[in-house]
């Protein structure tokens, strides 16, 4: 991997996520981006038109930015959703966000 590529995972139960190198869980088998149809992504920061903010290293927004499907979801809290983010170009949205009490459509 180049330093602005990440792996991504086929995700069978949760049993099977890892601990990752910024603490986040993911899939312990890595797969082919090409392969997947539902990419899940964290976020420091969500606002309610599905923009994201994540932790300022731009690797998910490379990684979403290559993906040929429709279904990114966000998953975070509650606390974590603004009303408006300042977003740049290279920021890429989720399609949905998902929280212990809300969901989000773009």
């Amino acid at each position: 991997y180049s330093d602005k590529n990440i792996g991504v995972g086929k995700l069978e139960h949760l049993r099977s996520l890892k601990s990752g190198k910024f603490g986040t869980h993911q899939p312990d088998d890595v797969t082919d981006i090409n392969d997947i149809d539902v990419a899940v992504v964290p976020g420091v920061v969500f606002d309610k038109l599905c923009n994201r903010i994540g932790y300022g290293s731009g690797y998910y927004d490379v990684m979403l930015s290559r993906l040929n499907i429709i279904n990114v979801v966000g998953v975070g809290y509650d606390f974590q959703v603004v009303d408006s983010l300042p977003i740049e170009e290279h920021d890429m949205p989720v399609d949905v966000i998902i929280t212990e009490n809300m969901i989000y459509r773009r």
